[in-house]
């Protein structure tokens, strides 16, 4: 595995993460990433996103856009309470927010 790729200690302390653009393909995981409050991962080829791990309450920005992301509802985003930015274009959610 990549010496660049975090452990699950320094996972914990990020708040910040952007791996736009890099060529990323399938399935993004963010275990462990617990302070997440921004990530960018706009720009790759992922096919699905796992932010279960991620505090709804602490994720504040988030750009997927240009990915190839399956196919599903937006109410996906609705439990992230203090998400501010959202960016999704390209890719095929649907639906609405609102609830």
């Amino acid at each position: 595995m990549d010496k660049k790729y975090p452990k699950k200690e320094e996972k914990v302390k990020i708040k910040k993460l952007d791996i736009s653009n890099k060529d990323l393909e399938g399935s993004l995981n963010l275990e462990n990433f617990t302070n997440l409050e921004k990530l960018d991962c706009s720009g790759n080829l992922l096919t699905s996103l796992d932010l279960t791990s991620c505090k709804v309450e602490k994720l504040a920005k988030l750009n997927v856009d240009s990915n190839n992301f399956t196919s599903q509802d937006l109410s996906f985003f609705s439990n992230f309470t203090n998400l501010e930015y959202l960016q999704i274009t390209a890719t095929s959610f649907s639906g609405s927010l609102k609830c």
